[in-house]
């Protein structure tokens, strides 16, 4: 957020429109949250219709499935 803000206060005009999504169930594996707005974007755009992917992350970044995604570190959830 600090950095969108950032770009909002510098005059940063970005080439592609810049779609910001907050879920609210992240930690109870998102079905409500990340799982619906997944499901609205895709829907919206297409499966190919998003550029990048960015989360909090931490594992690095991967296109391998198609649009270029933040990994999630494996040591930030999880379950046994």
């Amino acid at each position: 957020m600090s950095a969108t803000e950032h770009l909002l206060e510098t005059g940063f005009q970005p080439t592609r429109t810049l779609l910001i999504a907050f879920g609210q169930d992240e930690e109870a594996r998102g079905y409500f949250g990340a799982t619906r707005i997944a499901k609205l974007l895709e829907k919206r755009y297409s499966r190919h219709g998003i550029d990048a992917i960015v989360d909090e992350g931490g594992g690095g970044l991967d296109s391998k499935y198609g649009p270029l995604i933040a990994l999630p570190a494996l040591a930030e959830k999880g379950e046994l």
